[in-house]
């Protein structure tokens, strides 16, 4: 009964809009027409997919943004006066670059001229400091802060203990100062 009362809306739909008279054999006309006529008809949740990966994207770029803004250059440290002297420095901040797990320590600093040089047992060692990192002449001595303004050590002493590793240009690179990460 349900199948004669689709195939009485549908002679009525097909005759009052289409302006066809359907045939009397409503079955053998419904299999001759082509695969295009019996179209599908189109979601409501259509653009579910496209609206849920765009949100996604947007929420990857903000946690993005939060992570370089915590890790990313910091602003200038309130650093005491002083002729700037020279140290060997990462060009930028490297996010989210591992820390090498090798270890430094007993490293001395001294001034030759406007440079600060390190040593370790009367040898020279060639140290590529953090970004941001700046050696300064303070009332005759040299002086040494992190990225963050903190104080490592003033001319003459040993530095604290540092972290890193050696990299492909026979340089130890700091990313660890007296076990604080300093990047």
């Amino acid at each position: 009964m349900a199948d004669d009362a689709f195939e009485h809306d549908l002679r009525r739909v097909l005759g009052d809009h289409a302006d066809v008279e359907p045939p009397a054999a409503l079955d053998e006309w419904l299999a001759d027409l082509p695969a295009q006529a019996a179209r599908r008809r189109p979601s409501r949740l259509r653009f579910a997919r496209p609206l849920a990966a765009a949100v996604l994207m947007v929420g990857v770029l903000a946690a993005a943004g939060v992570y370089w803004a915590r890790l990313g250059p910091s602003g200038p440290a309130a650093l005491p006066s002083g002729q700037p002297l020279a140290i060997n420095v990462e060009p930028t901040v490297y996010p989210g670059d591992a820390c090498r797990l090798a270890l430094r320590s007993g490293v001395q600093m001294q001034r030759a001229g406007g440079e600060v040089v390190f040593s370790q047992g009367g040898q020279d060692e060639a140290i590529t400091w953090p970004y941001g990192t700046k050696a300064l002449l303070v009332n005759d001595k040299a002086e040494l802060f992190a990225p963050d303004g903190t104080l490592i050590a003033i001319e003459g002493e040993t530095l604290p203990d540092l972290g890193g590793g050696l990299g492909v240009d026979d340089r130890f690179h700091v990313c660890a100062i007296g076990g604080l990460p300093h990047r």
